[in-house]
């Protein structure tokens, strides 16, 4: 019996041993290509990078499946400088035995795009990633980049902002030019400006941006370009920014990336575009206004318009629909109506079109304007066309009352001439200051000068010997010939009867004239005139154009001043004097009220002014002037 229990015993030892051996050897199940499949990050990658900076805290590797069931697709994120997202197709995935099993991963990319070969060897332990990438730098060609200059890419911009939470999108277009250069080197045309126009989001406006001598490489069929830590100069407030640029063009593509760092504001802009051609010409071509109330218009190349009027046209009559031709695939964005002192006002969209008509009226000061914003087949090329009204005063009054800054109101003088003679070393007196100046009494003082240098010497480049001008009309210094920068009328619509003026005069003495010798002026005394006389007379003269005016020169020979009234007696007059003298005919002709004048009051302290001829000195005080 002992026996018999003894190897039953046995045989249940025994059979433990087996049950055991069987459960110590039964193989692990190796991991699949499925198993690995996943994004590590965190803890759960363990990251090396040799070749590039410190890595990024955002990096991150994803392994996904491929075409092949024994291989694997690297994508690398925030790895590869410059690249957010960088694939290695087709890697080797293979299965090693260490306590338990675990994945290899192996895969090797030369990538034109990045200029980097990318080598990426890791392990997939217990749902961990441990691997080491290696970034060699792909150098580059020095190639001649000069086909790039001029050419436009036209792409989606996303823009991220840190203080924006969402990024934005919007349509924009890149610029490359010629580089800033003294001279065209293999250097120079191996590199590129760069630029992007009126950039803009969220209301926060930085103007353009430019990156110039920016290095290029050819790789492969790749053209790389990049740049860091460039000094940008943005518009104000935002000022001086510093940024980092990379980009490639492949054909007709381009890629961009640029980091803006605008006073800790971090800005990350990318773009993808292709190459445009697009007319960067706007201009107005044709700007027709027909109107009856308008008496002449003057274009000024393709910038401006000026339409000439009385002013006492009724308002109702500039009530007018413009037609217009702005160059081929350009249009205009707006109409805006500028008042100074008031809010600009943009026009209806059927007043752009033609279909309702626009109001000339409000059109008061030399500052208030309509602009038309004229937008070319690029949209960052734009031009304004302004279109501004002048008046024609129809009653001629002058109380001397109100003065700007150098003359009584409505009036022109020489005192812009007057103010270049220090420049050329003449001096003036104290008292008075300029040919024309504001009296105690509040008349308008005229006064001729002797002029010197200040070492006493004869002039060269004016005359010894300078009349005051006032008058109405326009001055325009002319070099050549003094005279000539009178110009003298304003437009006048009526036949003029009367001349009434208020003034008195203090005469001067010796008379001298200037005359020309050795390259200077001289003063030289003139012997049959002992005492200066005056000049105050008004002048009606024919135009073929409003822009047509008499000067020194010729106003009293002209054939065109059909009606003349003037003061006979130009002598001294130590009180005041008011006189009123009729308009004479001249013999040029008779008043025809189809035809266009100009009237010219002129009033000089030295009547024989055109000769330069006149008394140091002699000073004619004008109150009042009135043409009726």
């Amino acid at each position: 019996m002992k026996k018999n229990l003894f190897y039953l015993f046995a045989l249940i030892c025994s059979m433990s041993v087996f049950t055991a051996c069987k459960d110590d050897e039964e193989p692990e199940v190796p991991p699949t290509v499925e198993d690995v499949v996943a994004e590590y990050s965190g803890e759960n990658l363990k990251l090396a990078v040799e070749g590039a900076g410190a890595v990024a805290q955002d990096a991150k590797i994803e392994l996904a499946k491929s075409d092949a069931s024994d291989k694997v697709t690297i994508v690398l994120f925030n790895v590869v400088p410059g690249v957010t997202e960088f694939k290695i197709p087709n890697a080797e995935f293979s299965v090693i035995t260490k306590s338990i099993y675990a994945s290899t991963l192996k895969g090797e990319v030369s990538d034109d795009v990045s200029g980097y070969n990318v080598k990426v060897e890791g392990t997939v332990d217990e749902k961990v990633l441990t691997a080491n990438v290696t970034l060699t730098e792909i150098e580059g060609d020095t190639v001649n980049v000069t086909s790039f200059y001029k050419k436009v890419y036209k792409g989606d911009m996303d823009i991220n902002v840190s203080n924006i939470p969402n990024p934005v999108t919007m349509e924009q277009r890149v610029y490359i030019s010629k580089p800033y250069s003294y001279k065209m080197e293999q250097r120079d045309t191996a590199m590129i400006k760069l630029a992007i126009k009126n950039f803009a989001f969220e209301g926060i406006e930085l103007g353009d941006i430019t990156v110039d001598t920016i290095p290029v490489v050819k790789r492969g069929e790749v053209y790389a370009f990049g740049a860091e830590a460039r000094i940008l100069k943005l518009q104000d407030p935002i000022g001086e920014v510093t940024a980092d640029l990379n980009g490639t063009i492949i054909g007709e593509d381009m890629t961009l990336k640029l980091n803006i760092d605008a006073l800790g504001l971090k800005v990350k802009v990318d773009f993808q575009g292709g190459s445009v051609v697009e007319s960067q010409t706007i201009n107005m071509e044709e700007m027709i206004i027909e109107s009856d109330a308008v008496l002449e218009q003057k274009k000024t190349g393709t910038t401006a318009l000026t339409l000439k009027i009385w002013d006492n046209t009724p308002d109702k009559d500039l009530l007018i629909t413009p037609s217009y031709k702005v160059t081929d695939k350009g249009s205009v964005e707006y109409i805006l109506v500028h008042v100074a002192g008031q809010d600009d006002v943009r026009l209806s969209q059927d007043q752009i079109d033609g279909k309702q008509p626009i109001d000339f009226s409000v059109l008061k000061g030399s500052d208030d304007y309509i602009k038309y914003h004229m937008v070319a087949e690029d949209p960052n090329t734009t031009k304004d066309f302004l279109i501004k009204i002048e008046r024609f005063v129809t009653t001629m009054v002058f109380d001397m009352k109100e003065w700007g800054e150098k003359d009584p109101v409505g009036l022109t003088s020489s005192n812009d001439a007057a103010t270049l003679l220090p420049l050329m070393g003449i001096i003036m007196p104290d008292d008075p200051k300029l040919p024309v100046v504001k009296a105690a009494d509040g008349a308008a003082r005229v006064t001729t000068f002797k002029t010197l240098t200040k070492e006493g010497n004869n002039p060269t480049l004016v005359p010894a010997i300078t009349a005051g001008t006032l008058f109405s009309g326009v001055f325009s210094i002319n070099i050549t010939n003094t005279l000539k920068s009178t110009k003298f009328g304003l437009p006048y619509n009526k036949k003029p009867s009367k001349f009434t003026f208020t003034y008195k005069y203090t005469p001067g003495s010796p008379v001298y004239q200037s005359v020309t010798k050795d390259g200077r002026n001289h003063a030289v005394f003139v012997d049959d005139k002992e005492v200066d006389q005056c000049s105050i007379a008004a002048y009606l003269f024919e135009v073929s154009s409003y822009d047509e005016a008499l000067d020194g020169t010729n106003v009293n020979t002209s054939d065109k001043v059909i009606l003349k009234a003037e003061l006979t007696d130009g002598t001294a007059k130590s009180d005041y004097q008011t006189l009123t003298v009729d308009f004479k005919e001249t013999g040029n002709g008779s008043y025809d009220a189809t035809k266009k004048y100009k009237l010219a009051i002129v009033c000089t302290s030295s009547k024989w002014g055109d000769q330069f001829m006149g008394a140091d000195l002699s000073s004619l005080y004008v109150k009042y002037l009135a043409v009726e």
